[in-house]
């Protein structure tokens, strides 16, 4: 195996471990401060599988409304009215106010490519007189000579060069950007009339003339031509190069040498990414012992729609704000205490449908904060309080302890006391 095929075996292995590797990353943070929780999140998933229609959609809404400061802000305050009214009718929270509400959506792009080389030709006109496909990618060269027409030299040679879908799969074929052709070749002569570079049309089955006289030099030049992914529909590239040279008698044959062809297929690789913070109150009740918090938040799922401009969107779709597979039993998380708060946590795979209908995995963790030292059961978190009434209970009760074991041995000390029969003087009369 030559160094050339060894560097692009190495490549294509290297860019399929990276298109194997889900672009998935997520956390939701839960903080509980005594009749107050906030949830925030940020979760981010790679939708270069997912058919184009989605990036679209969302490229469009985001450059549309999450950019400019002014509609994002009425987007939160209409959500904000929408998910107050869901966890009052609907999660049961019937005191809670949304303190709070931030939202973001943004779009990763990072760009790839990969080099690929012809892996078939044909001679139209002319003469193979040397060299091979192979030559192509490793430095030397194959030559052409033109064939005679009536003084006329004509050469007309055919590439074929296969975007195979082990390198760039068919899920994210759609994401090619552009393809990038670079071809280094020269002539044993300059011709009057033609030397140029064509590309097959598929859509209207003929050439598109890229460059008239690219090769219309007599040393080894380098030309780079950019053209669509409309190119290449059934994964195929068709590169024609076309030498004329009308001549008068006595011709002479023209050679075309051509060292290398190579395409540049450029593709995204596409990463979508939701934030929210959402601050709600009025989510417990406090009893003479402590503090009884309604956690369901951890795993809200919004089913409210908002209308905004153009879009009517679904909450817990367009931002990705569904956190229900967290809804475990909180005393199935793992929870420790630091002293001055309790710590609960739990990861989870699961998917999610965006609001274009799209299925996609998150693979978030949960970690819930919860201010003092709490226990939980269920969708309820408990924690001691020692408030006022407690101190006044406390009191009372021991007011109460003391004034029963004052009557207490009051009669005890009234049954010891030892009783005496009372002796009277009788006076009698006195002479």
């Amino acid at each position: 195996m030559n160094k050339g095929r060894v560097v692009v075996a190495i490549a294509t292995i290297l860019l399929l471990s990276t298109l194997l590797t889900p672009v998935r990353a997520g956390w939701v943070k839960t903080a509980v401060t005594k009749d107050r929780i906030s949830v925030e999140a940020s979760l981010k998933v790679d939708i270069t599988k997912i058919p184009v229609a989605t990036y679209d959609f969302y490229r469009a809404f985001i450059n549309t409304f999450i950019k400019h400061k002014e509609h994002l802000e009425r987007i939160e305050r209409r959500a904000k009215e929408k998910l107050e009214e869901w966890l009052r009718t609907v999660k049961g929270y019937e005191k809670a106010v949304v303190e709070e509400l931030k939202i973001d959506l943004d779009l990763d792009i990072a760009i790839f490519y990969v080099s690929l080389h012809p892996d078939s030709n044909k001679t139209v006109t002319g003469t193979w007189v040397s060299g091979n496909l192979t030559d192509l990618a490793d430095g030397t060269y194959m030559r052409f000579r033109s064939y005679n027409d009536t003084n006329t030299m004509r050469t007309v040679v055919e590439y074929n060069i296969t975007i195979p879908s082990t390198v760039i799969p068919d899920a994210i074929y759609d994401k090619i950007s552009e393809i990038r052709l670079r071809i280094i070749g020269n002539l044993s002569k300059t011709v009057s009339d033609m030397a140029s570079i064509e590309v097959y049309n598929f859509i209207s089955g003929t050439y598109t003339v890229l460059d008239s006289s690219a090769l219309n030099t007599t040393s080894p030049t380098e030309t780079i031509l950019t053209i669509s992914p409309t190119y290449a529909p059934e994964r195929v590239i068709r590169l024609r190069i076309n030498i004329t040279d009308v001549q008068s008698h006595p011709s002479q044959f023209v050679d075309l040498d051509i060292d290398l062809i190579e395409a540049k297929v450029y593709y995204q690789s596409i990463a979508l990414t939701s934030y929210f913070k959402l601050v709600v109150s009025g989510v417990s009740t406090t009893t003479f012992t402590g503090r009884y918090i309604n956690a369901k938040l951890r795993y809200l799922r919004p089913v409210a729609r908002v209308s905004y401009g153009p879009y009517s969107f679904y909450l817990h779709k367009m931002f990705m704000m569904d956190l229900s597979a967290f809804n475990i039993p909180l005393e199935k998380w793992s929870r420790r205490f630091n002293g001055t708060h309790t710590i609960f946590t739990y990861s989870i795979d699961y998917s999610i449908t965006l609001e274009t209908g799209a299925i996609i995995k998150v693979d978030p963790k949960q970690t819930i904060v919860v201010e003092g030292e709490a226990t939980a059961e269920g969708d309820t978190i408990f924690v001691k309080e020692y408030t006022i009434w407690i101190y006044i209970t406390y009191i009372a009760i021991l007011a109460g302890s003391i004034a029963l074991a004052v009557i207490m041995l009051w009669r005890i000390a009234k049954k010891s006391l030892i009783t005496e029969p009372r002796k009277y003087l009788v006076m009698g009369d006195r002479r």
